[in-house]
């Protein structure tokens, strides 16, 4: 919606958005640049909306640092969803859960009210016979 526009172009696409009843957005840092446009374009708008972001930090300290980042390109306090992004091997999910793991940092930011809910994306697809 807003990757590759520019400010006025992302302010005018979301501000359609919301006005047409669109009330979640979504974003991740691995998004290009996403998350530049639409903090500034989302922002007069936080309040009405449910935003997601996810990340595809697999310890603690890499995932607090792309929290931290989104947190302040996105220009809000929380994400109302925050998710471990493109989960798709079994290691992923063994460092996730493990110590030192992002699920620390998860949980902690829950706690800090930084997040509200916490949530795990597979993002490959498996095909299915025709």
């Amino acid at each position: 919606m807003v990757t590759n526009a520019t400010a006025d172009q992302a302010a005018e696409r979301v501000r359609a958005a919301v006005e047409a009843g669109v009330n979640y957005f979504d974003v991740a840092p691995s998004y290009g640049n996403a998350e530049d446009m639409l903090g500034p374009a989302l922002e007069p708008h936080r309040k009405g909306v449910f935003l997601a972001c996810k990340t595809q930090g697999r310890t603690k300290d890499a995932a607090t640092k792309e929290l931290e980042s989104s947190l302040r390109k996105m220009r809000t306090e929380h994400f109302d969803l925050y998710q471990h992004h493109a989960v798709t091997k079994r290691t992923d999910v063994e460092t996730i859960l493990g110590p030192g793991g992002a699920m620390e940092a998860f949980e902690a930011a829950r706690k800090a009210g930084k997040v509200r809910f916490l949530a795990s994306r597979r993002t490959r697809s498996r095909r299915r016979p025709p």
